[in-house]
């Protein structure tokens, strides 16, 4: 349909109505009457005076329409007239025809049937559209956030006295000309006492009523009097949308809804994301139609979200962000284990170590005592003593505690602080975590032919801080010290494998047997020379990746690969596609380049690249890494292979350009087809499936320039992360064929549990047809059993989500499946089993700081282009926010009439009935 309605018929604008219905009735009484009268004998030209009349006749008929509805069709309304009389005079003369081999009365239905779909297809070529304007309200929604946290629940009796003077306005305790300034110095301890004594005696009786965080919430929303009632006077204008939120926002129907009490046993209000709250009015609100955002909270943000981020997109929508701070910024006496660092895994035989960070606020010169204990058995595992310095009342320290779990298992601890006398709440001193303790190691084996950059690297990492790899190096040319021949050191030259212990890395020579290859999960080859590479050793990599579902990581290099080796072993392997050469590749296609995402969508989401927990914040740090001067140029990437990154020279990227578009449209054709063709062309990170295994060419060997200005974190989690997608999650429970996992060891009562099990046969191929099943025990009572599905081309791996299980306790799952069983028969293992809980109270972030956050208040109002409201001020926010709902404004409603099913539905039955009549009349 054209996307401008207009009517194509030009008589209807230059004849009166009256004139138009006539002709249009006396035309097509003319086409049945022409019929009737034509005469005996061969004449010519009656047939054409038939197709005249009702052409006529069906060109007035449209010109008579375009009276009362649209005609949206691209086609001349004449043109149309004429091809539909045409029709109808064919489908006439197919009776004549027919009419001596079936009974007249079939043969009338049979035509009237073929003319009224013939009329049906002229309506759906007319486009026939009823154009109409409706009046509509345009919604403004003001968004009302209200922090239900625990936090919420507390009362502030240490407010100063700038503090207390304004809770007493907003209380109508003072009016507001009494609200006293502080002093140049920012000196406001005496503002009360400047007060007349009546006047002291009302602020010191408001104090003592020890109002709740959300009781003022309350008394801003719906109580009365001046800067009171907030939502009641929003709603006058805006419509105004209720959000209670903690760990995660909720939606409500009305202010009642969200004032009711919504903490329960799921540890929902145990949190608060002040970056959610902000983030679901962009979410779920049309960008116009929102005008602005009032947050009711202490600011305490802890989920360590950015919710400044959320502020700004706000912002960038015209939908500031007025904050109202409840709580005071004054500290009190409290002690509080406000973080501990400590691993949710380790491996057998590495020692836990757990850092704790303490608030110890109001008890200067004190000694106070912490314990680390294990909560399985209550024993204190050790203890140390914190000394207060004398002059500081806002102390914070770390401790650090230890220990050596000698079993696999999941062992619970605790840090506790000691209570003093007077502190807010003892709720927040003690933490407890869980952690697991495997032998689930992935198996590498890194090969290289000298130790380049990118060898040394992976090796530190790999051998020094990622404990959950068992690593195997070669160098085939190691640097070495030239020594008399007398005087070389004797060495037995050692060949790689992964049965030998851990923390046994170096060797000499590559596995020598398909045994041997196969007890690696992830093969990295380096610049290795095709003489190291032999075709054994090829075969043995490609059933690896081919059959036994091994990753296969190869990082091209400039003496040898893969340029130098002709072997149509690698050339199958690889997922791209080069030229062999004897020369070498020093130099890339260009001087220098930078890595790029986009417009390769796979690479912005795939789990390999992903180095931020956003796409955007991802992108953000691959697209700034310092630019780099070498690269492989491979010929192209197979089909069915995926460029997750490409090159890009620094100034192009600069630019955001990638390609320049012309007017014309063999230039966009062009442009697209070089979007289309750089990632291919410049291809730097490229996977493939290659049978049960995967393979990942890196055109590129500078990995290690992701340290850049940052340590080792990106460049691990980089390496982890491919480690993840070759070989599969790590898994904390099993033997060494079958093992069981789940995605964390606590939950609340809401959520779902997500168990994950890898199974692999004896020669460490997938197993890839089993049914297997979990079945979920607390204590000794089994609560039911689920169905675990293969993860299409994985490494054997099984996945389920499980529960939410809304009892407290510890729960075990137990696997099982006929092929698991007999794997572990053949083992001689047990059942394999993990386990979690399910708590009701978790860790007291919330309580950890109980002041109320004004930085983070100013930054969220900043970011978004609001303010921080005091509560003498909440009246300045009935029109702080724009247009509200009132206003309206006309739209234009179309309706089409020609594109609907039942216009589908009506010229199928008569299709269906004229072949039901023709069958029965004896027509074929």
């Amino acid at each position: 349909m054209n996307n401008q309605l207009h009517s194509p018929g030009f008589l209807a604008d230059n004849l009166p109505a009256a004139v138009i219905v006539l002709l249009a009735v006396v035309f097509l009484a003319a086409w049945p009457l022409l019929h009737r009268l034509a005469p005996t004998g061969r004449r010519r030209l009656w047939p054409f005076l038939r197709w005249a009349a009702g052409s006529m006749g069906l060109w007035m008929l449209f010109q008579t329409l375009t009276l009362v509805i649209t005609l949206a069709t691209p086609w001349p309304l004449l043109g149309l007239a004429m091809l539909g009389a045409a029709a109808i005079e064919a489908v006439i003369a197919l009776y004549r025809f027919e009419r001596g081999a079936v009974k007249r009365e079939i043969g009338g239905y049979i035509t009237w049937l073929r003319i009224a779909a013939v009329g049906l297809v002229l309506v759906v070529l007319a486009e026939p559209v009823i154009a109409r304007f409706v009046v509509r309200r345009f919604e403004r929604h003001v968004v009302i956030l209200l922090d239900q946290s625990d936090s919420m629940q507390i009362d502030d009796p240490q407010r100063d006295g700038r503090e207390m003077l304004e809770l007493a306005v907003f209380f109508g305790v003072l009016g507001e000309s009494e609200l006293v300034e502080e002093d140049a110095s920012g000196n406001n301890g005496g503002l009360v006492e400047s007060l007349s004594y009546a006047k002291q005696e009302e602020v010191v009786r408001l104090k003592d009523r020890q109002i709740r965080r959300s009781d003022l919430a309350e008394e801003i929303l719906t109580g009365e009097g001046p800067n009171r009632g907030l939502a009641a006077a929003l709603a006058r204008n805006y419509s105004v949308r209720p959000i209670g939120f903690a760990a995660t926002p909720r939606s409500h129907e009305s202010i009642a809804g969200l004032e009711e009490n919504e903490q329960g046993d799921s540890g929902w209000s145990t949190l608060t994301d002040l970056a959610a709250a902000l983030e679901y009015p962009l979410e779920n609100i049309a960008a116009e139609q929102l005008a602005g955002v009032v947050l009711l909270s202490d600011c305490r943000d802890t989920a360590r979200g950015n919710a400044e981020a959320a502020a700004r997109l706000l912002g960038e929508r015209s939908a500031p962000v007025f904050p109202i701070l409840l709580g005071s910024t004054r500290t009190r006496r409290d002690l509080a284990v406000t973080y501990v660092d400590a691993p949710e895994d380790i491996y057998k035989g590495e020692r836990l170590r757990a850092e704790a960070s303490l608030k110890l606020y109001g008890v200067p010169g004190k000694t106070i005592r912490v314990r680390f204990m294990s909560e399985d058995n209550g024993t204190i595992i050790d203890e140390t003593t914190v000394s207060v310095p004398d002059d500081n009342e806002e102390y914070r320290t770390t401790v650090h505690f230890t220990d050596e779990p000698d079993e696999e298992g999941i062992y619970s601890y605790l840090i506790e602080i000691e209570s003093v006398e007077g502190q807010v709440s003892d709720e927040n001193n003690t933490w407890r975590f869980q952690t697991a303790v495997s032998e689930d190691r992935t198996n590498v084996l890194l090969v290289d032919n000298r130790p380049r950059w990118e060898f040394r690297y992976l090796r530190n990492l790999f051998y020094g801080r990622d404990k959950s790899v068992h690593l195997q190096y070669v160098i085939t040319t190691p640097d070495t010290i030239d020594f008399p021949d007398e005087d070389r050191p004797r060495h037995r030259p050692v060949t790689a494998s992964a049965s030998r212990p851990f923390g046994e890395a170096e060797a000499d020579r590559l596995p020598e047997t398909r045994e041997e290859w196969r007890k690696f999960d992830v093969i990295i080859l380096g610049d290795v020379p095709p003489g190291v590479l032999t075709r054994s050793a090829l075969e043995h990599i490609a059933y690896c990746v081919d059959e036994r579902g091994a990753a296969l990581v190869v990082i091209a290099g400039p003496d040898h690969m893969p340029h130098k080796f002709q072997s149509t072993i690698l050339k199958e392997l690889l997922p791209i596609v080069y030229t062999p050469t004897d020369r070498t590749h020093f130099t890339g296609p260009e001087p220098r380049f930078r890595l790029q995402l986009q417009p390769t969508m796979e690479g912005r989401v795939h789990p390999i690249m992903r180095l931020a927990p956003s796409a955007s914040g991802s992108e953000r740090i691959w697209n700034n890494l310092p630019d780099l001067q070498w690269r492989y140029d491979a010929d192209d990437v197979k089909p069915g292979a995926s460029v997750l990154a490409f090159a890009v020279p620094p100034e192009q990227m600069e630019e955001r350009d990638f390609v320049t578009v012309g007017d014309t449209t063999e230039d966009i054709a062009r442009s697209v087809r070089e979007t289309t063709e750089m990632p291919r062309r410049n291809s730097l990170i490229v996977k493939h499936q290659f049978g049960l295994g995967r393979v990942l060419m890196l055109n590129f060997d500078r990995t290690w320039r992701l340290r850049y200005r940052v340590g080792d974190t990106l460049h691990h989690r980089f390496w982890g992360q491919i480690m993840t997608w070759g070989a599969g999650e790590r898994l904390r429970s099993g033997s060494e064929f079958v093992r069981l996992g789940t995605d964390r060891l606590t939950y609340s009562p809401d959520d779902n549990v997500n168990v994950t099990a890898r199974i692999l046969n004896l020669d460490y191929s997938p197993v890839t047809d089993d049914s297997v099943r979990v079945t979920v025990f607390r204590e000794h009572d089994e609560i039911s059993t689920y169905s675990l599905r293969y993860r299409a081309d994985s490494q054997g791996m099984y996945d389920a989500q499980i529960g939410p299980f809304a009892e407290p306790g510890r729960y075990r799952i137990e696997l099982s499946g006929r092929t698991a069983d007999r794997i572990l028969e053949e083992e001689g293992a047990e059942r394999v089993e993990t386990g979690f809980q399910v708590a009701t109270t978790f860790n007291p972030v919330e309580l950890a700081e109980l002041t109320a956050d004004r930085e983070t208040a100013e930054r969220i109002a900043a970011a978004s282009g609001g303010e921080v409201v005091p509560l003498h001020r909440i009246d300045e926010l009935h029109d702080a926010f724009g247009p509200g709902t009132d206003e309206a404004e006309p739209e234009r409603a179309d309706i089409t009439l020609w594109d609907h099913w039942l216009m589908l539905l009506v010229l199928f039955s008569l299709f269906t009935t004229e072949w039901v009549l023709r069958r029965k009349g004896g027509l074929s």
